[in-house]
């Protein structure tokens, strides 16, 4: 059945208006494209079978890309549900033997009389093209030779000869073969010959493939050659045979033999085809042995299409030069390394960047590469980014574009996805495909979260997609993408465990610039570069030679070395070679520029000043042309490589320059008048069509009118705000400023906040504080700005801010740590006291600023920070606020538990997992559940610690938090309790990324980390990471450089530096009693084991006596922790090296019992190794090293030798 109905629509977009001819594989209608305003012709399957859209896509896909003046154009391919279909050009004009036959008033009056060419012997192919040629003979078919020979006009046959040779020449080049070339499937519009029907069109590269599931020959018989109907030998000679046949009949009335040749060919192989000068006589010397040449039985001794259209060229009416399209030519090391990244087997991301300058020829190396490296199985996404463009995610814009295609194709991909709330509202385009079903979960109050969880989102779809062996993402022009698109991409290679590989070019004339810098050195070992150096200087003449064959050797050499290595430079003095003798570089962009047509210029200028990419109906309103006369403008420009076509999410082409530096000289060719009326026509039009509102602003703006753009530059960044995107949201914000918006008050406070959410931290903290001057109750913003000072890790500086807000609020901040301890006493006392004091109404800016001290003190100062944690628990109390108070006392159960060495704090977790549960809020109990898991860390409950950081990172996931100062806080204790427990190496797995760039988290986070590779015996990356470390301002404050130093402690005992860890030891431990840290014994507990076992490995009975001491000390503060068993250990070796063997085998005693109970996997091997145990049960594994250094050297390997 055929899918089409005359008089309906096709796709909401085609009325079908008649049929125009159809055959046993297809049917062909003229209809009206409603969107474009113009006739196009579309071809329907045959049949709604398999193999008729196989067919009909292959006819599609083989030439749809090549552009040539004597082809048709076709334009689109759709398969949408059980429909598939193409169009294409619609041409009215004459079959060519009618066109031939007549004179050019005859031409006009038949055309007058009868129409168009009748659409049955054009379309009569469309049966013959898809039908085994018959093997019976035709007997009954009148020979040639008894027919007269017709009047021709013979300079109409060679112009018309030397079309289609050029246009086959140009299939050719393309590595394609037309297989059906007679004069039905030829047709002449106002002297232009057009090819038409590819439906047998083969690639040369998979003729094998093909012919093998062909069996028989197909096509037409009389125009096939000999050696395709002998052994199916299918070469561009079988389309010159062909060629040569319709020369023949065009002259003599009839192909030589009819169809009977096949017949003949076989009975009698020396059969030699009659001159057709014999029949007409007329004919010209040189066509006639041209046609016999043609129609040689040898395909060996035909000339080529090209030598054929050269012998023609005198009768040529043709007016544009065939274009020929350069091959790729060197670059062969490079072409490897990405056909390498492509074909890795691996279950894992890669990212490749392509550097260069401009014209290096980035693009065409990846498309070459994809080219020969892709097969059916690969999926393959494009992106683009645009300098002109502030789009939210620009660089995968088009990509998510393609990606909503496909769930409205196919829903199944979007269900069960996490975070679909967030994902919608970040990408909207997907909103609409996402079943409400999955869009269970609470919106995220805090931006940030909401932000994280949609880029986590849109990870899991890109999983979802890649089902297939292999994916490649490509992305031109890195080097515009905004901060989130690099984020977005950093988050592809690391969670998609698919074999994916990126790929993007990124134009530099220089060294990369930090963006890029950053992004390889965090994606790290899955991460290339490959840079493009000059192209060699033989390719780059042969580039040139192959662009203008006819140029002499030595205007090729002189271009080859101004080009210096350069393919874009290349291309373009080729073009001018092939069309001139000029070979100087300067000014060549604006020469050709200066020889398009007017209506071409109109158009490229269009184009050159889009901002971006420019639509066709943009560009069709703009330059008042019509829909076909476009199409023909347009079409003139990608021969002449000024603009090309790339794809579009809705399937519709949009335009773009070719090359920047083309642009640039459009650009600069404009009057100043000329450059303001093109932005000025492009602002209407986006206001008339509701347009973008970056586009708005940014014509407006080169218009040369602000007031006009600034609105438009608020609405851009309320626009990415909405989608979270932070980095262009305070572009616009910022470009709303330099354009004197009228509310500058509101677009400065918009970009503090997105400055602050894309952690440019300094400078939003100076916008908080020009919001604060210009406002009369200016502390909200100042409490945002020492927030930012003190997540920016300037903790002098944000705390000088907000002690300006507590101080003009009656309040100071405590000076001294002792102070700060008996004042978070004091405020202790009253919220605890059973008589509640009279007090004000909440001041919030009093409780912002709480919260800030409170959570960002608490790291580098966690003694001052006390405080102000307890008067956020008052307050939320008193307000009500379950959250903020469940939060709160987890806060307080950790620092109860810290100090007390775990014999305190289980009532206030109680108390805070209550709330948490009743206030129904996911983010208390994460907070609650990292909490357990410190305490149940420092009671050495193994099992506990473990149980109580899956929930939290549970509760973290499903938040969208992986990627926070939350996920680094809890992934790093839940790490340090695996390194107390005795297992680095899940330690390392659970630190093997970083989760967010607070320095104060990263600090711990990487001491944590260095302290297992201690413990795993890897001390090289462990001085590595401590020389990074030591170079962090953050790691020399507070808490942050505890940790920081007992990691450097422990790598001194694994080296068996005993000297240098003592050292360390106590100088630490002066830091700690002078910070008041000791009064979290768990801080001090960590300084005690360091010069401990330091003392044990230095010689003589003054250490061993220092080492007692110290252990003695930890014992007594040890309380119910697991320290009590280090400490046991450590005492019973220093009395053992004083010579009391008793009281150490009794101490040790003790200490194997308490570490049964809560030591760790270290201290009971150490233990054991001691007492001389040799249980089976105990495995050192990679702790061999640990147990050594652990007890100052005692303990040797050979004691797990056997």
């Amino acid at each position: 059945m055929f899918e089409g109905v005359p008089g309906r629509f096709v796709g909401d977009r085609y009325h079908l208006v008649r049929e125009l001819g159809r055959g046993g594989m297809g049917v062909v209608y003229l209809c009206r494209d409603l969107r474009l305003d113009m006739d196009v012709a579309i071809k329907f399957r045959g049949v709604a079978d398999q193999h008729a859209t196989l067919w009909l896509k292959r006819e599609f896909r083989t030439v749809a890309s090549l552009h040539h003046p004597n082809l048709v154009e076709l334009y689109e391919l759709v398969v949408h549900e059980r429909s598939c279909y193409f169009t294409m050009e619609y041409l009215s004009g004459l079959d060519p033997r009618r066109w031939v036959a007549a004179t050019p008033h005859d031409a006009a009056a038949a055309i007058r009389a009868t129409g168009p060419a009748p659409a049955t012997p054009t379309m009569r192919s469309l049966h013959e093209a898809h039908t085994e040629a018959s093997m019976a003979p035709h007997v009954e078919v009148p020979s040639p030779f008894a027919r007269a020979a017709p009047l021709v006009d013979h300079g109409r046959i060679g112009t018309l000869l030397a079309q289609l040779a050029e246009g086959l020449a140009f299939l050719h080049a393309a590595g394609v073969i037309h297989r059906d070339v007679k004069p039905s499937n030829a047709i002449v519009v106002d002297g232009v010959v057009k090819l038409l029907d590819f439906g047998l069109a083969l690639e040369q590269r998979r003729i094998e493939d093909h012919i093998a599931r062909e069996h028989r020959a197909v096509g037409t018989t009389a125009y096939l050659a000999p050696e395709y109907l002998e052994k199916l030998q299918v070469s561009p000679a079988m389309d010159v045979y062909a060629l040569g046949v319709l020369a023949f009949e065009l002259v003599t009335g009839a192909p030589p033999f009819n169809g009977t040749l096949h017949l003949l060919s076989r009975m009698r192989p020396q059969i030699v085809v009659p001159r057709a000068s014999t029949l007409n006589p007329t004919v010209s010397p040189d066509l006639d042995a041209l046609i016999a040449r043609m129609l040689a039985s040898d395909p060996e001794l035909r000339p080529s299409a090209t030598e054929v259209a050269a012998e023609l060229t005198g009768t040529l009416s043709q007016p544009r030069r065939v274009r020929r399209t350069p091959r790729f030519f060197g670059r062969t090391h490079e072409l490897a390394r990405i056909a390498t990244e492509i074909a890795e087997p691996a279950a894992r991301a890669r990212f490749v960047l392509v550097t260069g300058p401009s014209g290096a020829g980035k693009t065409a190396l990846i498309d070459e590469a994809l080219g020969r490296a892709r097969d059916r199985d690969t999926l393959i996404w494009r992106g683009r980014c645009h300098e002109r463009e502030r789009v939210p995610y620009r660089a995968l814009d088009s990509i998510i574009d393609d990606i909503a295609t496909a769930l409205a194709e196919d829903p199944r991909h979007a269900g069960e996805i996490e975070h679909a709330e967030a994902l919608a509202r970040v990408f909207p385009v997907i909103a609409p495909l996402i079943d409400p079903i999955h869009v269970g979960e609470p919106a995220a109050i805090d931006l940030r979260v909401a932000h994280e969880r949609a880029l986590l989102a849109m990870t899991q779809l890109f999983r979802r997609f890649l089902r297939t062996p292999r994916g490649v993402i490509v992305i031109d022009d890195l080097q515009w993408a905004d901060d989130d698109s690099l984020e977005l991409l950093a988050l592809l290679v690391e969670r998609v465990d698919r074999p994916l590989t990126i790929i993007a070019s990124y134009t530099t004339e220089a060294e990369l610039p930090a963006g890029p810098l950053a992004l390889l050195e965090r994606i790290g070992k899955p991460a290339c570069t490959i840079a493009l150096p000059a192209l060699a200087l033989d390719d780059v003449a042969q580039l040139i030679a192959v662009i203008a064959p006819a140029a002499p050797s030595t205007h090729i050499a002189t271009a080859a070395r101004l080009a210096a290595g350069n393919p874009y430079l290349a291309e373009l003095l080729g073009c001018e070679l092939a069309e001139t003798t000029v070979t100087n570089l300067e000014d060549a962009e604006a020469r050709r520029l200066d020889r398009l047509q007017p209506f071409e210029r109109a158009v490229a200028e269009l184009a050159a000043v889009a901002g971006g990419t420019a639509t066709f109906e943009q560009l069709r309103a703009l330059a008042e042309l019509p829909s076909g006369r476009l199409r023909s403008v347009l079409r003139g420009l990608e021969d002449a490589r000024i603009v090309r076509a790339t794809p579009s999410a809705t399937g519709e082409p949009v335009y773009v320059f070719y090359h920047r530096r083309l642009r640039e000289a459009a650009h600069a060719a404009m009057a100043p008048a000329v450059w303001r009326g093109h932005h000025e026509r492009f602002a209407s039009w986006y206001e008339r069509a509701n347009g973008d509102p970056g586009q708005l602003a940014y014509h407006w703006q080169q218009a040369g009118l602000p007031a006009r753009a600034a609105p438009w530059a608020i609405a851009a960044a309320d626009a990415a705000r909405a989608q979270l995107a932070w980095g262009i949201a305070a572009d616009w914000y910022d470009r709303a400023l330099e354009l004197g918006d009228a509310d500058s008050i509101s677009a400065r406070a918009g970009r503090a906040e997105m400055r602050f959410l894309g952690g440019r931290l300094a400078a939003a903290a100076e916008d908080f504080l020009v919001l604060a001057s210009a406002d009369r109750d200016g502390d909200r913003w100042r409490v945002r700005a020492g927030e930012a000072y003190l997540k920016l890790g300037e903790i002098e500086r944000g705390l000088e801010v907000l002690d300006g807000v507590l101080e003009r609020r009656g309040q100071r901040r405590a000076r001294g740590r002792a102070g700060s301890v008996i004042r978070a006493a004091v405020v202790a006392a009253r919220w605890l006291a059973p008589v509640r004091v009279r007090t004000k109404p909440v001041d919030e800016v009093l409780a912002a600023a709480y919260r800030v001290i409170g959570s960002f003190l608490s790291t580098p100062y966690p003694i001052e920070a006390l405080e102000y944690v307890l008067r956020g628990v008052a307050l939320a109390e008193r307000t009500g606020d379950r959250a903020v108070h469940s939060q709160g006392l987890a806060m307080l159960g950790v620092y109860l538990a810290t100090g007390s060495m775990g014999r305190f704090g289980d009532r206030a977790l109680a108390h805070a997992r209550r709330l948490a549960i009743h206030g129904d809020a996911p983010y208390p109990l994460m907070v609650m559940a990292g909490a357990e898991g410190i305490i149940a860390t420092v009671r050495g409950d193994w099992t506990g610690m473990r149980s109580a950081h899956a929930e939290a990172h549970r509760v973290c996931t499903r938040l969208g938090l992986e990627r926070t100062w939350e996920a680094s806080f809890l992934r790093s204790f839940q790490a340090l309790g695996e390194n107390y427990a005795g297992d680095p190496i899940r330690a390392l797995a659970i630190l093997h990324e970083r989760a967010a760039d607070d320095l104060f988290s990263r600090v711990i986070f990487d001491s944590v980390r260095g302290r297992a590779l201690v413990l795993a015996g890897e001390l090289d990356e462990a001085h590595r990471l401590a020389r990074e470390l030591t170079r962090t301002r953050a790691a020399h404050r507070g808490i942050a450089s505890v940790y920081r130093q007992v990691f450097e402690g422990e790598l001194a005992l694994a080296e068996h530096a005993w000297d240098r860890a003592r050292a360390i030891g106590i100088a630490l431990g002066a830091e700690v009693r002078r910070e008041w840290l000791g009064t979290l014994p768990a801080v001090s507990a960590m300084v005690d084991v360091v010069v401990a076992t330091a003392e044990l490995g230095r010689p003589g009975r003054t250490a061993a006596g220092e080492a007692r001491a110290t252990a003695r000390r930890l014992f007594r503060k040890s309380g119910a922790s697991f320290y009590a068993a280090t400490a046991l250990r450590l005492w019973a070796q220093a009395e053992g090296r004083l010579g009391h063997h008793g009281t150490s085998r009794s101490l040790l005693r003790r200490a194997a019992e308490v570490a049964g109970v809560r030591g760790g996997l270290l201290d009971r091997l150490a233990i054991a190794a001691m007492s001389a145990d040799r249980s089976p049960a105990l495995d050192p594994g990679v702790l061999v090293a640990a147990v050594t250094w652990c007890t100052g050297g005692a303990v040797t390997d050979r004691a797990w030798r056997q």
